[in-house]
């Protein structure tokens, strides 16, 4: 930042969206890439940095007023364990035609072109299984009534998954879980993300 810089808010999150690279020599953990950390991002740099004796203000979140708190507590028991939910997030109504809020389907089948003993590889993938449970899963949500397209939406890990369900799907958007949460993946290829 400039010598000439006198009051700087950056609104972000430290704890989310690292930044991906391609490279992992570059990356915070291997032992050549420690210096560049191309995988931290910015707010992380500005709320952990790496010289300890560098310290910034910065606030955290500790009401959060969107999300129910069946879901809220995804995050307060991982990343946010002080994170309190509004009232109104009890408010939100159940989704309709769906008996939780939140649930796993966990499945088996692997991406495409991928074997148990490659599951781990973090590159794009596809999964024709997944994409044919998401369709039916929307196609049921909309079966109900009272959802317009405009209100479902669908969150793909994988560029080529996301290429998938966009031929069978019109609207693939990224959006924030309000109301329910589905989550349809192959738990051995979720990089360890505990289901």
């Amino acid at each position: 930042m400039p010598p000439s810089l006198q009051h700087a808010i950056l609104i972000g999150d430290h704890l989310q969206l690292r930044p991906q690279i391609q490279r992992h020599d570059v990356g915070k953990e291997h032992t050549c890439g420690g210096q560049l950390s191309l995988d931290v991002s910015l707010f992380e740099r500005l709320a952990q940095p790496f010289d300890a004796s560098i310290k910034l203000p910065f606030t955290t979140l500790e009401t959060q007023r969107r999300m129910h708190p069946s879901i809220s507590r995804l995050i307060r028991d991982t990343l946010y364990p002080t994170l309190q939910d509004d009232s109104s997030t009890t408010l939100h109504p159940q989704v309709s035609g769906m008996k939780q809020r939140l649930f796993w389907f966990d499945h088996r089948r692997f991406e495409a072109n991928q074997d148990e003993s490659q599951a781990a590889i973090p590159t794009s993938h596809s999964n024709a299984f997944e994409v044919q449970m998401t369709v039916a899963l929307v196609s049921h949500l909309m079966r109900q009534g009272i959802y317009q397209a405009s209100d479902i939406a669908v969150i793909a890990r994988c560029l080529g998954q996301l290429q998938m369900l966009r031929k069978r799907l019109i609207n693939v958007f990224l959006s924030r879980a309000q109301h329910g949460m589905y989550i349809i993946d192959n738990s051995k290829t979720a990089g360890g993300v505990q289901m």
